[in-house]
């Protein structure tokens, strides 16, 4: 106790300063940040190589035996990045099929409602055999889907998808 008049002054302590960062601490966070990105890195690269079996699953389950090949061709759309292949008779219009057009012979149509009204004005003259989807994505995989088509213009079967690398 200080005589009256004299202020008090404490003798203790002053509260302590956090420690300085060490060049370690940041060196093991900057570690921790770069394995962590590159987890996310590796997992969506192995994410991005399903996509075209995804998205061919996706369009053989809207198949059905007995649709059109305007009805197969609007089935498709809306299921990723794919390449179309036809095949037919000999002597028949060719048919190029996209997937955001489709042409018969030297008449063309965009967007799937219209590609669907093409290929089923014409469908009586394209006598196609078979088409195969195969799906693609941003990895070397794709994933082919093949539909076979009857005499009267109509899916007979389907077949289930396959990848190849």
């Amino acid at each position: 106790m200080n005589p009256p008049g004299t202020p008090e002054v404490s003798t203790g302590t002053a509260p302590e300063a956090p420690p300085p960062r060490t060049p370690r601490r940041s060196l093991r966070r900057g570690c921790l940040w770069t394995i962590a990105l590159g987890v996310l890195a590796l997992g969506g690269s192995f994410w991005s190589i399903g996509v075209p079996g995804r998205n061919a699953k996706a369009f053989r389950a809207r198949l059905r035996p007995g649709m059109t090949l305007g009805e197969v061709v609007a089935a498709a759309t809306g299921h990723g990045r794919y390449m179309v292949f036809v095949r037919q008779a000999e002597g028949a219009p060719a048919v190029v099929i996209s997937s955001s057009s489709a042409s018969v012979g030297q008449e063309r149509a965009a967007g799937a409602d219209a590609m669907r009204a093409l290929l089923e004005r014409r469908a009586g003259e394209l006598r196609v055999d078979s088409v195969h989807f195969v799906f693609t994505g941003s990895a070397p995989a794709r994933t082919s889907v093949v539909v076979k088509i009857g005499p009267d213009g109509r899916v007979e079967s389907i077949g289930d998808p396959k990848t190849r690398d």
